[in-house]
């Protein structure tokens, strides 16, 4: 059996849960809106992922979220711890200063 890397995260998460914060009305102006996203949790079976979006218009923030993942074997069929090599490539897109507040 092969170990997991990092491209494993793509093919296999669970989104175990998901919250969003409406703060404004996002309405279709023709401007893309701005999405910034980063890491700002990881333990040992699961991260989380914070994401901001920004009204393309005014940049004012229109909804944050948090997804919280856990890494999946599809051959097992079930969830799995995260590998030294994941950590890795998610604490280099990890940002705790600007984690969404109760999201």
């Amino acid at each position: 059996m092969r170990e997991p890397d990092a491209a494993d995260l793509a093919r296999g998460v669970l989104v175990a849960r998901l919250s969003v914060h409406y703060r404004r009305p996002l309405v279709y102006s023709g401007i893309p809106a701005g999405l910034q996203v980063w890491v700002s949790e990881s333990r040992a079976a699961s991260f989380d992922l914070d994401y901001e979006v920004r009204d393309g218009r005014s940049g004012e923030v229109a909804a944050t979220t948090r997804t919280q993942l856990v890494p999946y074997d599809l051959t097992a069929a079930r969830p799995r711890r995260i590998t030294n090599l994941e950590r890795t490539f998610l604490e280099g897109h990890r940002d705790t200063e600007r984690s969404v507040p109760d999201a």
